[in-house]
């Protein structure tokens, strides 16, 4: 399955934003659901943020967050990869986490690692992980 990727438009993708992120569980992070209310205190595009959606046939399925842009030059970059649930088990996630790290260091010369972090019981993201 081959995917695509394109920056997040706020202005333009807030409404899908909002259906990925608001109606879809997410087991894996913080919270396991969004509230609506709660996707305009996100950050997406900021110095220290980037968002990119990846797509299967021009359809988002997944949205990534680069995070702690801003403290490249001192520290390393972490990101926050989310597959909506019909998407998951299908290989995108690894596909996706090969994107961030080859687009990251052809997008910050001055940086030196990626950190990456997840839930023991997170197995999908651990073998996207280790296949990266």
């Amino acid at each position: 399955m081959e995917i695509e990727f394109s920056e997040v438009d706020i202005a333009r993708d807030r409404t899908t934003l909002v259906e990925l992120l608001c109606f879809d569980d997410w087991p894996f992070h913080g919270s396991q659901t969004i509230a609506v209310e709660n996707i305009d205190s996100m950050e997406f595009k900021s110095p220290d943020v980037s968002s990119y959606w990846f797509m299967v046939s021009g359809q988002p399925v997944g949205l990534i967050r680069l995070l702690d842009l801003a403290d490249i030059g001192r520290g390393a970059a972490q990101f926050d990869l989310r597959v909506s649930s019909e998407h998951r088990r299908r290989g995108v996630g690894t596909q996706a986490t090969r994107w961030i790290v080859a687009h990251l260091f052809s997008s910050h010369p001055e940086l030196h690692r990626i950190e990456a972090n997840t839930r023991h019981d997170n197995i999908g993201m651990q073998r996207a992980l280790q296949a990266t």
